[in-house]
């Protein structure tokens, strides 16, 4: 019923808070010389990598799902499918290379080559100039 549904996301969102909550407050609590767990994670080739995509991923990966269960002809979940934990795993996986694929095509056909056109003389500079010292 629908408290068991709300009862089901509360429980959700707590999970996803006791993950999340200690990485991003890692930097606040650190006080060794070392570089934090965290900023070792987040600053891998792959890690940035992703984060460079990261648009493109939230952008695409609807219609990699999409084009996943339609290319393949499987029901999803609200057509009556209903799959067993290794397939959705390998069905997971699938979306979420085809996600990344689409992704890194579409960050260097388009986001990059859009990033460096140049902004017309009426639309204004997009970073402020920088005041020469008086002296």
């Amino acid at each position: 019923g629908l408290w068991g549904t709300e009862l089901r996301t509360l429980l959700y969102a707590l999970i996803a808070l006791a993950v999340v909550a200690p990485v991003a407050c890692q930097p606040l609590l650190t006080v060794r010389a070392g570089p934090a767990i965290s900023t070792r994670l987040l600053s891998n080739r792959v890690a940035r990598f992703l984060g460079k995509i990261s648009y493109g991923i939230f952008i695409w990966q609807f219609l990699a799902a999409y084009a996943f269960f339609r290319l393949a002809r499987l029901e999803t979940a609200f057509h009556g499918g209903s799959y067993r934990a290794p397939e959705v795993i390998l069905i997971g996986a699938a979306i979420a290379a085809g996600t990344i694929v689409t992704a890194a095509v579409s960050y260097y056909l388009i986001e990059r080559p859009a990033q460096r056109l140049r902004m017309p003389h009426w639309a204004g500079r997009r970073t402020p100039q920088r005041r020469q010292p008086a002296g």
